[in-house]
């Protein structure tokens, strides 16, 4: 007869050999990567950065599939409903992860339980420009000129309860100021027309976009919404350094994956990632492109995640979100 104590410490012993065999193979085939933005969007170029990188370490390429629909709700719900075996993982940013849930009632997911974090790759600043119409030279300008045409200034973004959205807010509400919110679909794309000519005051919106329009001239970039100078408009201050001190709205990208997924997956991956953000091809290619790099640990991304939801959750409740169905 086998005694209960020897049976379970032989099973003992059987689990962490084969956690150690899964630790010795993974991965053993392509890794599914589900990107909800569209190919060759900012959304798409920043992951594809960094994995193309990872993917010659972990010697397994990764299938992308790019699932765009509903404000990035279809991909998060492919991730959330995946197989935790460690095969598929995807891009969860500010807006699919944090906003969305804000905004819309019916998501399809609980970010705070049905993914497992692994590693964020970069943080995204948001750069503010305005119309050259429009007599301001940086956002003090801004701001007075709100206030002494109360009710005349109008801003863009690219929907209700979006990051874009919420950040502007977020600084309307540090600046006592107010401004008619217009609502756009399809991203900065769908508005800078409408910049450029003056129908719309200024907006807040990724980097990319307003770049190129800034360097030819065609509106002007009077601030950056991260903690730090980017890079590529060394130039422009911060929110932070023009009068509103700890001001910081980004978008996070990161890697998340199903909840449950292999802790040695997890570690793994979130390893080669790391590794691949630190190099300084990956880190000057990111920088280039807007994007500032960033790692942490799991447990690190968990915390510095939750912190987000928070803030996000706060501008949210004080600019009176009203949540809508999709």
């Amino acid at each position: 007869m086998i005694h209960r104590r020897h049976f379970l410490a032989v099973g003992a012993a059987g689990l962490v050999s084969l956690q150690g065999a899964y630790a010795d193979t993974y991965p053993s085939r392509p890794i599914r990567f589900i990107n909800p933005y569209q190919a060759g969007s900012n959304g798409d170029v920043a992951p594809r950065i960094v994995i193309d990188r990872a993917a010659s370490a972990l010697g397994q390429p990764f299938v992308i599939e790019n699932r765009v629909g509903a404000s990035g709700l279809l991909a998060t719900r492919l991730l959330a409903q995946a197989k935790n075996d460690g095969y598929t993982i995807g891009l969860g940013t500010t807006a699919t992860l944090i906003t969305a849930p804000l905004t819309f009632s019916n998501p399809g997911f609980n970010a705070q339980t049905d993914f497992d974090p692994v590693t964020p790759i970069c943080d995204v600043p948001f750069a503010l420009a305005v119309t050259n119409g429009l007599p301001v030279g940086s956002i003090k300008e801004l701001v007075a000129y709100g206030r002494a045409h109360p009710g005349k200034l109008s801003y863009a973004s690219d929907g209700n309860g979006t990051t874009t959205h919420l950040a502007t807010e977020m600084l309307l509400q540090a600046a006592g100021v107010s401004a008619v919110h217009i609502p756009y679909k399809g991203g900065a794309g769908s508005y800078t027309s409408d910049l450029v000519s003056g129908r719309i005051h200024f907006a807040i919106g990724g980097i990319g976009v307003p770049l190129g329009l800034h360097r030819s001239g065609q509106v002007r970039i009077v601030g950056v919404t991260s903690a730090q100078r980017v890079p590529v408009l060394p130039d422009i201050g911060t929110v932070a350094e023009q009068g509103y001190p700890g001001f910081g709205a980004t978008s996070l990208f990161g890697i998340f994956g199903p909840h449950g997924m292999p802790a040695e997956a997890i570690s793994r991956l979130g390893a080669e990632l790391r590794r691949a953000v630190e190099t300084k091809e990956v880190a000057d290619k990111l920088q280039a492109s807007g994007f500032t790099p960033m790692t942490a640990t799991p447990a690190e991304f968990r915390t510095q995640f939750a912190r987000e939801q928070l803030k996000w959750a706060e501008v949210a409740r004080k600019a009176n979100i009203q949540k809508e169905s999709i």
